[in-house]
């Protein structure tokens, strides 16, 4: 399969997968011969009047051209079709069957059998329709020299794979491993491995089946060929072609070279089209236009193996932030961001190319797929487990300070700090505008982080200078109880000191209004107010109470 930007002027140039070449060749010896008559008849050797006179009007050779013309376009149309369906039958057969199979794994997840036995499912699940698949491609396809790639062939015991090497399996090997899946399924249900309702897994029997009517569609078109009658027909039609053109442009032009050159165009464009419609009747094989069999046996492998990957069975997780069903119907007043936007909102993504050069991109992208496994052409399955990076939520973060910037759930209390969704930020219109809403957003969880570690420093010095109080208190109560004097009660003085005013940060949309209010401006006089009431209530109690 040749992949090719149809935009692109080089593609006339190009010779690998066109027919022009071949068509050259086959059209030169008609131009040489047209040629050779010219300078024949320019000379006076030879005489073209005894053979025009056989031919008295135009027309017969106009109306030979319109019927070769229109017999030449219908076999190609048919060739066409038939390449078609061969490249819908084999997708459609490798869709069934990644269903079938993608369906039995799903279904053994909710298995009451140990993890050990739902494993081995899988993986035999995976590995009988691979070799389903490769079996398939390879009666449909004619590749004698190349072998289709199979996941952990070794899996299987020798024993129970070489009846597909016998001669009772030849040509029956599609059939055979597909008796083998249906089977198993069998089994695993009657082991109650597959604990799920029977209509439910019809549906896996009739994917199945869906694919084995797909694989005989495409085998009918490797099976029975064009009609022998009509290509016989077609080239007995080019070679009469190839030999009256010839003559006729000798008695229309009497130049040497333009006699050569129209020929050469008129035969040309008819072998072309005769061997277009040659090129494209049996779409499988190794000519450059067939259909990529081998490659389309490597992307199915590497489906399948993404089957078993334990991060595809990990469901993405709703988070609180996600937009509600007003904003939902109202997101056509909103730019969404794609899914290479929302992973890289760094980088700027141009517009999207035309149709065309977007299907090239396609096409590249699943070539190089194709061919990313060639390397493990040994037929040797590893899967590795990969474990995604924990996403937190930003509204999982409290800077109340009674949290202490440790996580917290946010409640509807006066207390904490509203959470602000990200949807609520402006949204720019164009997309060039994505990453000043980055910036803006990388901002301010930068001021975020530098008004938690000021909170931090703010109740550590409080906490300090509440332990020195607390000290002083201590030390100055403490002669009262070691006192043994019973004429004079013993008063202490208490030194009403202020406290100094702490610093603290100021008040800001991300800061509560209770942390940066004007009650904690208060604090000196409330300390100060204490000390008093407690010496008072200290002189009180001596005055009633007898010494000691």
């Amino acid at each position: 399969m040749i992949l090719y930007d149809s935009q692109r002027w080089t593609n006339l140039i190009r010779i690998r997968g066109s027919v022009f070449p071949r068509a050259v060749l086959l059209a030169l010896p008609s131009a040489g011969m047209a040629a050779l008559i010219k300078f024949l008849e320019a000379e006076g050797i030879f005489g073209l009047s005894s053979i025009l006179s056989m031919m008295p009007s135009n027309s017969v050779y106009s109306g030979f051209t319109f019927v070769l013309g229109f017999v030449l376009v219908f076999r190609a149309s048919q060739s066409y079709a038939r390449y078609w369906l061969a490249a819908t039958s084999v997708h459609l057969m490798q869709a069934e069957w990644f269903h079938a199979c993608s369906s039995l794994i799903a279904f053994s997840k909710v298995s009451k059998k140990k993890q050990e036995e739902v494993t081995a499912f899988a993986h035999t699940c995976i590995r009988l329709f691979c070799l389903l698949h490769a079996m398939a491609l390879e009666e449909i396809a004619d590749l004698t020299d190349e072998n289709f790639p199979l996941l952990d062939i070794q899996g299987f015991s020798q024993e129970d794979v070489r009846i597909l090497c016998s001669e009772r399996a030849a040509g029956r090997k599609v059939e055979l491993v597909f008796q083998w899946i249906q089977a198993y399924i069998v089994k695993s249900l009657d082991s109650d491995l597959l604990n799920v309702p029977s209509p439910i897994v019809t549906r896996v029997f009739q994917n199945l089946g869906n694919g084995l009517i797909n694989y005989n569609s495409a085998q009918q078109v490797v099976i029975w060929p064009f009609p022998f009658a009509y290509a016989q027909m077609n080239g007995i039609l080019i070679f009469v072609y190839m030999m009256l053109t010839p003559i006729v442009m000798c008695n229309w032009t009497g130049i040497v070279w333009s006699c050569a050159l129209f020929t050469f165009v008129s035969v040309l464009c008819m072998v072309g089209l005769d061997l277009i419609a040659i090129e494209l009747e049996n779409p499988f094989g190794d000519d450059p236009n067939d259909l990529p069999v081998w490659e389309m046996q490597n992307v199915f492998n590497r489906d399948l193996v993404m089957l078993v990957d334990p991060l595809v069975w990990t469901v993405p997780k709703l988070l609180p932030r996600a937009r509600g069903h007003a904003e939902l119907m109202d997101c056509g007043r909103h730019e969404s961001l794609s899914l290479e936007e929302y992973e890289r909102s760094q980088q700027h993504t141009g517009r999207r190319k035309g149709s065309k050069t977007g299907a090239l991109t396609k096409q590249m992208a699943w070539a190089e797929q194709a061919f990313r496994g060639q390397a493990g052409h040994a037929s040797v399955l590893k899967i590795t487990s990969t474990n995604a990076d924990d996403i937190e939520d930003l509204r999982a973060l409290s800077v109340d300070p009674k949290d202490d910037g440790m996580p917290a759930q946010f409640s509807s209390g006066s207390d904490e700090m509203p959470a602000k969704r990200l949807d609520e930020f402006p949204v720019p219109s164009a997309r060039a505008a994505q990453s000043a809403l980055h910036e803006t957003l990388q901002k301010l969880l930068q001021d975020q982080d530098v008004l938690l570690q000021q909170q931090r420093e703010f109740f550590q010095q409080h906490l300090q200078q509440e332990s020195q109080f607390l000290e002083r208190l201590l030390s100055i109560f403490e002669p009262a109880r070691s006192s043994d004097t019973n004429s004079t009660h013993f008063i202490p003085d208490i030194p009403v000191q202020v406290a100094e005013e702490m610093h603290r940060p100021r008040g800001t949309s991300l800061w509560p209004c209770d942390v940066a209010g004007p009650r904690h401006g208060h604090l000196a006089s409330r300390t100060a107010l204490s000390c008093q009431k407690l010496q008072a209530v200290l002189q009180a109690q001596q005055a009633q109470c007898p010494p000691g």
